[in-house]
């Protein structure tokens, strides 16, 4: 009985002994809130505990500066699916927040404008609803490399013809390199260096050293959203079916959306543009080049793999429109 009751207590004591460790560390708090809140279901940060130390390297995706103080959140490409919590401004001294490629909704918190030290803010290809609140887009540190970090127009044309012309070079058999079909393009494939090139992973091609990568390849199984539709039926990948996920690929760097739905489709065939085009550019884009890309990824996400351009000429297309680009 005495056991038992011994036990008892040191349970009890253990359990409190965790709440006061994180009521006692205002960053291991406002990272629990996060995880509450990104990761509902905590399928994807496991490792993130109550008793865990963030800055003792078993936090995936966060790194702490020499004081020990949280300073990065990379979590691009996780599959992640709840919203961005406010409690994100109680760490403060965080100067990178990455939470692009994932599934995140809801509006983006006003709170974060109080991140004095913040100078990399990346939510792109989400699916948040609003634009960037004026308290954010205003902030200071954010801009002291010229802009807030939403690509502008420029930047994604330049992106769209890169990839293009790393596919063109997959598919490309001249002399003895056989041509090779990519099987699993998707954004999580596409690997950004810091002067803002596209490089294609996997099939022989260069990658890039941890430090250069922007967007970085973390779930091949999200590849499935770019899965043209006879793959279903036929189980087979082809160059049609590379140039099907590229046609996705460029959607979403357009709309600044994950998720292509039929009224993008339809708006693209329209040029309505304030229903395909990235509401945070502020109109800041050439329409004629937009109608262009529009219709490059209506044909090149045609339900038929006939009615689909090889990635030749689109490329061929993309430099007779003499589409500028960086």
């Amino acid at each position: 009985m005495g056991l038992a009751r011994l036990l008892l207590v040191g349970f009890v004591l253990l359990v409190l002994g965790s709440r006061a460790l994180v009521r006692g560390n205002a960053e291991l708090e406002a990272l629990m809130e996060i995880k509450a809140s990104l990761d509902p279901e905590n399928k994807v940060l496991t490792s993130w505990t109550s008793n865990g130390d963030p800055c003792g390297g078993s936090f995936d995706g966060v790194a702490c500066k020499e004081h020990q103080k949280v300073a990065n959140i990379s979590l691009q490409g996780k599959g992640l699916s709840g919203k961005v919590p406010p409690a994100v401004a109680q760490l403060k001294c965080l100067s990178g927040l990455y939470l692009h490629y994932n599934y995140l909704t809801g509006e983006i918190p006003r709170e974060i404008s109080s991140l004095t030290e913040l100078t990399d803010l990346y939510l792109d290809v989400n699916n948040l609803t609003g634009s960037i609140p004026s308290e954010i887009g205003s902030m200071a540190s954010l801009q002291e490399d010229g802009s807030i970090q939403v690509l502008d127009w420029s930047t994604r044309v330049s992106i769209i013809k890169g990839i293009a012309e790393g596919i063109g070079y997959l598919h490309n058999g001249e002399g003895s390199k056989p041509a090779v079909v990519h099987q699993n393009i998707s954004v999580e494939k596409i690997l950004i260096d810091q002067q803002l090139n596209p490089l294609i992973m996997d099939s022989g091609l260069p990658k890039l050293l941890a430090d250069d990568v922007i967007y970085s390849a973390l779930k091949t199984s999200a590849a499935m959203g770019y899965m043209a539709p006879e793959y279903i039926t036929t189980g087979r990948f082809t160059e049609k079916s590379d140039v099907f996920a590229y046609g996705v690929i460029i959607f979403q760097i357009l709309s600044g959306k994950r998720l292509l739905s039929s009224s993008m489709r339809s708006a693209a065939e329209c040029c309505s543009f304030e229903n395909f085009i990235d509401s945070n550019l502020k109109g800041n884009f050439t329409e004629p080049e937009a109608a262009i890309l529009g219709k490059i990824a209506l044909r090149c996400t045609s339900e038929l793999p006939d009615n689909r351009p090889t990635i030749f000429r689109v490329i061929e297309e993309l430099n007779d429109w003499c589409v500028k680009c960086r």
